[in-house]
């Protein structure tokens, strides 16, 4: 079965009852079976989503207040919700330290520092409504401050400690809880008939982890091949062709699509073929080179390249290594030498892959975005799985 998400209830105010609630979902729909957004003109929000416009809000405000932004900054070293620990998130919404979800403290730091200004007084200022003793806690309280579009606050506006039309309430209004809803399968997965499909990037595009997703996703119902498992025990230059066996790779792929078993290598850099393999309804192919081998291509029911800028392959590739195991690191050096991972991905990975990615580009019958989010990503691709 395949997922879909589909709305259960909009959500009270959770406040310390979070965790319980939590723990909650979990036992009625299973962990990662459920998720809150926030619903936008019909857009689904994340948590992120929703706070960039919670930020929004703030940062029209203070714009428009100088008055109230000058107090701020003359008297405030920092700023706290529930905590002074909250000052540890900084800038970042995803750090929630305490049971409370904490939001304006990090608004209000953002939106001073894309003002270009730095708090410059010596009091810690706790922006808390009236739960606070100084002044500014009132005038800054998301329930106070006015959400920029109330026309975006969903309708009826839940009610509470907040004003109506306040940032606050468009926090409360708009979230909903989502389950994961099972549906039925696509047609080709009703067939009898093979469909391959191939994924094809360059290095750190995102193939892997969609492939995986799309692994999980389909419980069992999609086999995933490899490329690098078809690498020659000598590959030389790993980021060309001629590293591969794609005669090897082309008739397992040929057998698969007559519904026949067939042996691909279980580890790369080996040439032996000892791992049986039997035909799925789906199977995934993915590959850095997936596509430069015209006869390889014909075996492909969908052909699918992601792209990715230069800037993010290194920064993938280069995040990707420094999480490596040190036998991953060993393996590494075996085939490539010492040479750092910077200088291989600069000097060898990027330009080599530049230069095969136009004629896959060419061959692919999709092209996708790579620096999109993981899940709009994983999304596109199951979108072209449908057609």
């Amino acid at each position: 079965m395949q997922d879909q998400w589909e709305d259960v209830e909009r959500i009270d105010q959770l406040g310390k009852s979070r965790d319980k609630k939590f723990a909650e979902w979990d036992s009625k729909y299973g962990k990662g079976n459920w998720r809150l957004v926030w619903k936008v003109n019909g857009e689904v929000l994340d948590f992120l989503g929703a706070c960039a416009l919670y930020e929004e809000a703030y940062y029209r405000f203070l714009k428009q207040k100088p008055e109230v932004l000058g107090a701020l900054l003359k008297e405030a070293s920092d700023i706290y919700d529930d905590a002074p620990s909250n000052i540890k998130s900084g800038l970042d919404y995803k750090i929630q330290e305490t049971k409370l979800n904490h939001i304006q403290d990090i608004a209000i730091r953002n939106t001073v520092k894309r003002l270009g200004l730095r708090f410059a007084g010596k009091e810690l200022i706790q922006i808390r409504d009236k739960e606070a003793s100084h002044p500014l806690s009132m005038i800054l309280s998301p329930g106070q401050v006015p959400f920029h579009d109330p026309g975006l606050i969903m309708k009826p506006e839940r009610q509470g400690w907040w004003k109506p039309g306040s940032v606050e309430s468009f926090y409360q209004s708009n979230r909903i809880l989502q389950a994961r809803q099972k549906i039925k399968q696509y047609d080709m997965m009703e067939n009898n008939n093979v469909m391959i499909i191939g994924i094809a990037g360059r290095s750190c595009s995102g193939k892997s982890t969609v492939i995986k997703a799309l692994e999980k996703r389909y419980e069992g119902g999609v086999l995933h091949i490899d490329q690098d498992l078809f690498f020659k025990k000598n590959p030389g230059n790993q980021e060309r062709p001629e590293s591969l066996m794609f005669d090897q790779m082309t008739k397992a792929l040929r057998l698969l699509k007559e519904r026949k078993s067939a042996f691909i290598p279980k580890r790369p850099f080996t040439e032996d073929f000892v791992r049986k393999i039997e035909p799925s309804k789906i199977i995934i192919v993915g590959g850095h080179l997936l596509f430069v081998n015209k006869e390889l291509n014909t075996l492909f029911n969908k052909k699918i390249w992601i792209d990715v800028s230069d800037i993010n392959l290194l920064y993938r590739r280069l995040k990707k290594f420094n999480i490596f195991s040190d036998a991953d690191k060993k393996t590494y050096e075996k085939y490539f030498g010492e040479v750092s991972q910077l200088d291989y991905v600069v000097n060898v990975v990027i330009p080599e892959s530049r230069r095969y990615e136009k004629i896959q580009k060419d061959a692919a019958d999709f092209v996708l975005d790579g620096n999109l989010p993981q899940e709009d990503l994983i999304t596109a691709v199951e979108n072209i799985m449908k057609t």
